[in-house]
């Protein structure tokens, strides 16, 4: 799990939540291993917890342990997981005019979307990516679509 915590000016309080969220969060096994980009952010001792994470059960996973840590009052939720981000583009690319996505797969790791198979018609590759790339929680887009 890679946490990123920006700046803040944080009161003692606030300060060993997030030790102790950090903590909690870290000795999940399948979290600490996958190195999943998590931001972690304390106030008044409201968690919010933002990112990319692999699943809806790694997800679940770091909310509750979140939500028992001691001292933690709510949990704001600003997770995002590849399967949802899949399905978030994949979802885009059908309603986009001009743009056959019959032949077009979508997978994602870690907010990264790629982009395989094949269009139709010259340019519509690019459109794919833009519309990948406009999704929210996208962090980037590798296009491997090969066209006509």
């Amino acid at each position: 799990m890679t946490t990123h915590t920006p700046p803040q000016k944080l009161t003692r309080a606030d300060q060993q939540i997030l030790d102790d969220v950090r903590d909690a969060i870290y000795s999940i096994e399948i979290v600490r291993t996958a190195h999943m980009p998590i931001e972690i952010q304390v106030a008044d001792g409201i968690v919010t917890i933002e990112g990319i994470v692999q699943s809806n059960p790694m997800k679940q996973s770091i909310l509750v342990a979140a939500a028992s840590t001691r001292n933690v009052k709510k949990v704001i939720d600003k997770l995002i997981d590849d399967t949802h981000l899949e399905l978030a583009v994949a979802q885009s690319l059908t309603e986009a005019e001009n743009l056959n996505d019959d032949m077009i797969l979508v997978t994602a790791y870690k907010g990264v979307v790629t982009l395989s198979g094949r269009v139709d018609e010259e340019g519509e590759d690019a459109l794919a990516e833009k519309i990948a790339t406009d999704t929210p929680g996208v962090r980037s887009v590798i296009n491997n679509l090969e066209c006509c």
